[in-house]
């Protein structure tokens, strides 16, 4: 087919075409940038917030605005004005660690070392290393409230 050549479509199949076109392009954004790169995938403190919620573990203070925030350690104790102390890491604390894994599968240690073409796989890489890290704190915390009804 030459680049001159006309080619007759119906309006409605073109606003499909278009419609169509969009609608992928929005579902399958990916970054463009290493800044970018684990946006929409990084671990979110409202997670660790809901495992500890289902399970009945307090973790820091109802006065703080990351209560119930942080991953729930042993040796935590509460002060006398009801803050709690020796918390968890909190999830930036844990994105670090699970961001350079999922790079490190890829050789890299850097976002802007990555490699374009390795952006899709450093995505699903730290996705599943925070599935399983969720999946584990999950099963952990579990475990904790088993052995307080006993």
């Amino acid at each position: 087919m030459a680049d001159d050549e006309l080619v007759s479509i119906k309006r409605s199949d073109l606003q499909q075409m278009i419609a169509d076109s969009i609608a992928q392009a929005l579902t399958k954004k990916k970054p463009t940038t290493p800044q970018a790169l684990f946006a929409g995938v990084a671990i979110d403190d409202s997670e660790i917030r809901t495992i500890n919620e289902r399970h009945g573990i307090e973790t820091g203070s109802s006065h703080s605005p990351s209560h119930n925030c942080a991953v729930y350690r042993r040796s935590q104790y509460e002060d006398a004005q009801g803050f709690s102390r020796d918390e968890g890491p909190f999830e930036r604390e844990i994105h670090e660690p699970l961001k350079r894994l999922a790079m490190m599968v890829c050789g890299e240690t850097k976002n802007s070392n990555v490699a374009r073409v390795d952006f899709d796989r450093v995505r699903d890489n730290y996705s599943q290393f925070r599935d399983l890290f969720v999946k584990l704190y999950d099963d952990r915390l579990a475990g904790i409230a088993k052995e307080r009804r006993v």
